[in-house]
């Protein structure tokens, strides 16, 4: 699952980049059609700039999700325990589901009536329901990823707090610092600490695993430099 999750977290960023050339690239050429050439017609640019501008946000909204880059407040929930921000992550995530199945329904209901009344893009002469299913296709994917995502958050919440280790079990430290440096490792470290009798702080499920191994490796350097480790 972790492989599709990142091969399609690609395919998003690569869809995203694609659209937003075609969008640049129209607005471009019709700016200047429209001062240079003014007998080209050149309307179409603009629907389709909206219809390729429909299908990138709904994908933006997923990759956003999937990096959370949405507008969040985590105040409260960087200092409840685990099972507080357990409770966080399941509630943010049930009401980003609600409000996206409600999108998606909608749009649905959007496109079925484009197809009943054979509505197109005057321009373009295309269906309009090609720019309608943005919504339901896109609502989809949303929900799978806001799914995705919350299941790896949750297993994010088994990190381990790399300072209180160093500070409370050195020997648990010392066993775990050379295989977390050739790779991420989670379970080995937090078992390694019990061994030793140590109940391990989790860290935020909202910090990257790649900023978490940032972090923890350049400390490692830092102690290795001064003699600590």
């Amino acid at each position: 699952m972790k492989q599709f999750y990142n091969f399609f977290a690609k395919f998003e960023s690569v869809i995203m980049v694609i659209g937003m050339g075609i969008m640049v690239a129209l607005n471009f050429a019709n700016v200047v059609a429209r001062k240079a050439l003014p007998s080209v017609p050149m309307s179409f640019t603009e629907e389709m700039v909206v219809l390729i501008f429909l299908w990138i946000t709904m994908f933006g909204i997923s990759y956003c999700y999937r990096t959370h880059s949405h507008t969040a407040l985590n105040l409260i929930s960087e200092y409840l325990p685990k099972v507080g921000k357990l409770i966080f992550l399941l509630i943010g995530a049930a009401v980003s589901i609600a409000f996206v199945c409600i999108l998606t329904y909608t749009g649905w209901n959007m496109v079925q009536n484009y197809i009943k009344y054979g509505q197109i893009l005057p321009s373009l002469g295309i269906p309009m329901a090609i720019q309608g299913f943005a919504l339901p296709i896109g609502g989809v994917v949303i929900v799978i990823t806001i799914i995705m995502t919350l299941i790896f958050d949750i297993q994010k919440l088994e990190h381990f707090n790399a300072l209180y280790l160093r500070a409370m079990a050195p020997e648990a430290f010392a066993r775990v610092a050379e295989p977390y440096i050739r790779q991420s490792v989670k379970n080995p470290a937090i078992d390694a600490a019990a061994a030793d009798g140590v109940d391990l702080t989790p860290v935020s499920g909202y910090v990257s695993t790649e900023l978490q191994t940032t972090l923890y490796e350049k400390k490692v350097e830092e102690l290795r430099d001064q003699g600590g480790a």
